[in-house]
């Protein structure tokens, strides 16, 4: 892709999210910097070692005219785009922007293989560009669009090895083109505190007994199950914390109903806290999203900090009956948050089992060896 003689401070890549704030009813300052695009552009300009370059994060949005910035010497973009829901929306300014960039000394991170803005980000780029995917499910309806545009890739990174399989057996790619290569945490940033303190910081008692929800209210991970779950636990005097839901998310007002403590939107700085205060976590996905989405960012950021975690998603994690148990169903989710509250002695290794698949360190590390092999061939 780039020629031998170019300078390495001359390289620039840049992470693109394919979809935006305003339609997914999220907070664009959350999404511009915390997105999964901002935070692996981090971790790259933190731990590549040999490859020097500058680095970029770009976002669109309806609701924004075109800003520029920059923090911590990465630079921030922000296109205006249009669309009427999540993933059926375009944004002419970005492709535009992109197309004018030398493709000798740019390298794009798409993040999200799905959508119209992603279609055509990959057609008119593939061959500049690694696809960062963020767990679309198998679907043979996109995959005829996809069998044919994603040829056009340097590489595709899928979350799971199931998505690779899927791609290479269904779709027919190229196996050398695929790699499982999931999103990391900072373990610098997410780690074990005083749970006790932590309860007391977001106002919940220092002995109650908590579990705790990250994300929207809706199927995608489980809220229905969790939630039927929740009405059998709270009898035992156990509290349900929500983080990051919407008051238009469909399970809003059943959780509300239910006495679950919801928190709307909470900076990711200060996610360790909630984290912390809980003394389980749970999730209990759809299969399809469970297979291919892997085992979740809010799952790893738990184990983090040392907190075990009830999720369906865990099926990802080697030795996993370290750091957690997987439930089929909303009884066996019951059953296993009292199991793990009772004996939280059998899940005290949580940060060192996670740390061990998902440190940024250890993924970016392979990361760069791509990078190297694609800039200088």
């Amino acid at each position: 892709m780039i020629l031998n003689d170019i300078r390495s401070d001359e390289i620039k890549i840049i992470h693109i999210l394919n979809h935006s704030a305003s339609l997914a009813k999220a907070n664009l300052q959350s999404v511009v910097f915390d997105g999964w695009h901002a935070q692996m552009a981090r971790a790259q300009a933190k731990y590549f070692r040999k490859l020097k370059c500058s680095f970029e994060v770009w976002t669109f949005d309806p609701c924004v005219k075109h800003q520029v910035f920059t923090l911590n010497g990465i630079t921030y973009r922000i296109f205006n785009s249009y669309g009427i829901k999540p993933f059926i929306e375009y944004s002419y300014s970005l492709i535009k922007e992109a197309l004018l960039l030398p493709r000798s000394t740019a390298l794009f991170f798409l993040h999200g293989s799905r959508g119209l803005f992603s279609y055509s980000f990959i057609k008119w780029l593939g061959k500049s560009t690694i696809v960062q995917d963020h767990g679309t499910h198998a679907n043979l309806l996109f995959g005829s669009i996809e069998k044919y545009l994603y040829k056009n890739l340097i590489l595709y990174y899928a979350l799971t090895r199931q998505k690779k399989d899927w791609l290479i057996y269904s779709l027919g790619l190229n196996p050398n083109k695929i790699r499982v290569s999931t999103m990391g945490v900072d373990f610098d940033k997410f780690y074990p505190m005083d749970k006790s303190h932590c309860k007391e910081l977001i106002g919940v008692p220092r002995f109650q007994k908590t579990m705790l929800f990250v994300g929207r209210l809706n199927k995608i991970k489980g809220a229905d199950k969790v939630l039927r779950a929740f009405s059998e636990l709270k009898k035992k005097g156990i509290r349900l914390l929500i983080v990051g839901a919407h008051v238009e998310d469909p399970f809003f007002p059943i959780a509300k109903e239910n006495g679950a403590i919801i928190y709307k939107r909470v900076d990711h700085s200060l996610m360790p806290i909630f984290y912390n205060a809980s003394d389980v976590m749970v999730w209990l996905c759809p299969d399809a999203v469970a297979k291919f989405g892997g085992p979740g960012i809010s799952v790893i950021e738990a184990l983090a900090c040392g907190t075990p975690c009830v999720s369906n998603t865990l099926i990802h994690i080697k030795e996993s009956f370290k750091c957690g148990l997987i439930p089929n169903d909303p009884n066996q989710l019951t059953e296993h948050v009292l199991y793990i509250m009772n004996n939280t002695s059998e899940f005290k290794d949580c940060r060192d089992v996670a740390k061990r698949q998902y440190d940024w360190a250890t993924i970016i590390k392979d990361v760069e060896m791509d990078c190297l092999k694609i800039i200088y061939p």
